[in-house]
Order: structure tokens, then sequence, then C-alpha cells
């Protein structure tokens, strides 16, 4: 193989996979970059500076039989909205028999059945390998291996590989038949850095202290003034380094309702009720919600990725395009532990 790696993304969002790849110092010849949503296609081609032209967008839409066949690696997070705990869990087909979003997982596997590269990298939630999706998670097995790939497969935690988020995710590495020696997923290695290390406070602008005050004092006539609100949160028991979920009921999602120390890790971006009361790292007792570059540093993203976009993107659909984002460190040391055993670079 070529120290110089062909890859094909899919399914591209803002490009986690590449930054694992350069942040491990990995040439790569991106053949094409494939990402329907124009937003997060802006934002991959100012973060990535590739020209848009590059972008196959709707990969229904993709003749494979125009794409190259000597490719290296595809990679594809193919979307997990019919697959989450978060959404609509109708798996890869509807009640009339439809493909759903995460149905397009057919669509990636009919690209690669036809260019067969060496290696396919699949991302999505842990809840794909739930009993719920035993059917689905069989399906993508099963189909890969008919195609001529060997599979490993594994579920991941952000915690594990240096990131302070408890994000967790399945990685499915697709290995071709005619060159699999096997594969081994990296060990986890030593959390070093905090939530605090990732803080991006930017005052009352990220403040959701008064609006949960307001929603807890129609709900919860004891909370009848403010500083009953602040002793109620500091009676919740946290302890350092560990996640601690509360039932707030101020969202329907309930990983939205964790609140976490700094000085420990978060449960997923989602987790918008951060709160510190510690006197090492005062706040004023503040609970808020991670900045757009929060949550680029909690993602394994640099702030010079954030930076090119800030002003060009509505933060709005930065938040989207990050939170629908993989972590790059899972994908750094997939790509050093493949990479090493394949003896790439």
């Amino acid at each position: 193989m070529s120290n110089k790696i062909k890859t094909l993304s899919l399914f591209s969002g803002i490009g986690a996979f590449e930054k694992g790849l350069q942040n491990l110092n990995i040439e790569y010849d991106l053949i094409n970059y494939c990402e329907i949503d124009e937003k997060a296609s802006k934002s991959y081609s100012i973060i990535h500076n590739i020209p848009e032209e590059k972008n196959l967008k709707d990969i229904t839409k993709i003749n494979e039989k125009n794409l190259p066949k000597n490719l290296d690696l595809i990679t594809y997070g193919f979307p997990c909205q019919d697959i989450s705990l978060a959404g609509k869990q109708k798996g890869f087909q509807d009640e009339s028999g439809n493909k759903t979003r995460s149905g397009l997982f057919f669509d990636a596997l009919r690209i690669i059945k036809e260019t067969q590269p060496k290696f396919a990298i699949a991302e999505n939630v842990k809840n794909l390998m739930s009993n719920k999706f035993k059917s689905e998670f069989e399906t993508v097995l099963n189909s890969l291996e008919d195609i001529g790939y060997n599979n490993y497969y594994k579920i991941l935690k952000s915690s594990d590989y240096g990131l302070p988020q408890a994000r967790e995710r399945v990685f499915i590495v697709s290995i071709r038949k005619d060159i699999d020696k096997g594969f081994t997923f990296p060990k986890p290695i030593k959390l070093e850095k905090t939530l605090y290390e990732c803080l991006d406070f930017r005052n009352d602008k990220d403040d959701l202290t008064k609006s949960f005050y307001n929603f807890y004092k129609e709900k919860i006539n004891k909370l009848s003034t403010y500083d009953d609100f602040i002793k109620y949160i500091e009676k919740i028991p946290i302890k350092e380094n560990e996640i601690h979920t509360k039932d707030l009921k101020m969202y329907s999602f309930n990983e939205m309702n964790t609140i976490t120390m700094l000085s420990g890790i978060c449960g997923t971006l989602t987790c918008r009720n951060v709160i510190n009361y510690n006197k090492k790292f005062f706040y004023n007792k503040k609970l808020y919600k991670p900045s757009p570059k929060m949550c680029f540093r909690l993602q394994g993203f640099m702030d010079e990725d954030y930076n090119k976009i800030k002003d060009i993107i509505e933060e709005k659909y930065i938040y989207k395009q990050i939170g629908n984002s993989i972590p790059v460190n899972f994908l750094y040391y997939i790509f050093k532990e493949l990479f090493s055993q394949y003896k790439i670079n």
C-alpha cells in the first residue's frame, strides 16, 4: 500500500475521521466526501480546506460504478436517528417498509461492494448493539461479510480515550478478507483532562441559572426564591470525577438533565446543565450550557477548527454539527492501531 491513503468519506459531517488521520500525521488522498447537509458541507470544506466540488452530496444518488476501484479506506458514520435512544427507533425501515435515514447504511454497502476498499470503518450509537436492534446489527455484519469483509466491532467510551465525556459509540472495522490478519481495538488510556480544561464560559450568554429558576418557580412552590433554588442545586450529591444524573425534569431527554462537576466528565454534549460550586473552580454557582468552542474541545477538535467557521456558520448550526460529529480521539487511536498492525506509513 502506498503511503498516501486513498480515502472516500461518506456521511462526512465536519470530518472527524479526517481529523483523526491528520492528528496522526497520516497523509491521505481524499477522493470525495459525501454530506447532504449544505451547512455541514460548508463547515467541512472550510475546516479541511477542501473545495465543496468534492462533495458527492446525496448518497442515494451516487453512481458507485463511477468511483475508483483502488480505494484504501472508506469511512461512514451512517445516520443514527432511527436507532438512537433519543430518536424514533424505527430501525432500517419504517412501518410502510420504506428505508429510514439509518437505512442509508445500505447505500454505503453498495458503494463498499463496488469499490472494494481495503478497509471500511463505520460508527454509530451503541444502541445499534442493543437487543432491540439485534436484527439490524446482524444485518450490517452479515451484509459486509457477504461482500468480502471480516468485521471487528466494539463499543468505545470517550473518557477511555482522553476526552472528559462519557459518549459511547460502536465502531465496526471491516477488513477485506484477502488481506485480513485480524484487528485489535486500542486499549483505554488514563484520562488526564477534565471538564475544567475544556471550559469556555461566556458569562451571561451561557448562563442558564435564571431560566432554570423561573422554570422551577412555576413547577415547585417550595422554591419561591432564587436563593432557595441555589440551595436546592447545591444539595444534589455529585462526586468528583463522576457524572451524576439528577431528574431536573427540564428536558424530555434525560441526558440533558445531568449536572456534572468541572473536575469530572460530562455525560454527552447534551448534558447542558453543568454546575460548579467547588471552591477551587468558582463560577458563582452558575448553571450553563457548553459554548460551541467547548463542545469542539469535548469532541477532540482544535480551537482553530472552531475559529475557522465561527463567523461564517450560525451558532445553532455549529452546535448541531459538532453534536452530530464523532469524538476525534476514537478515530485517532483506531487508526493508530490499524495502521501499526497493517504497517501503513
